[in-house]
């Protein structure tokens, strides 16, 4: 997987993007697993986002979401994370390369 050879570079670009918008950022393969974090992901890297999560729904959409409240949000209704969820805003973009996800 092209992402996974890359994952050095990942963590530098989630850094650069942390050090402009001042929030953590993660990136994720198409398998959910995480392979760069920042703040509250940095030690999360190499574990898997939860399964129906908004970070899936991407990934499997190609479409960008905002969640302003993620616990409450009808997005997340599914999440299996939505219990121990701490976040309190989240944006998921997918990364596309030739108009695949």
């Amino acid at each position: 997987m092209l992402l996974d050879r890359i994952q050095n570079e990942l963590q530098e670009i989630a850094e650069a993007i942390m050090s402009v918008t001042l929030l953590d950022v993660t990136i994720l393969n198409k398998d959910l697993k995480r392979l760069a974090g920042t703040g509250i992901y940095n030690k999360q890297v190499g574990n898997y986002a939860p399964r129906h999560s908004v970070f899936e729904k991407s990934i499997n959409t190609g479409h960008q979401y905002v969640i302003e409240n993620p616990r409450l949000s009808s997005k997340c209704k599914y999440c299996l994370g939505k219990e121990d969820c701490k976040e309190e805003a989240e944006v998921c973009y997918p990364i596309k390369l030739d108009g695949n996800v």
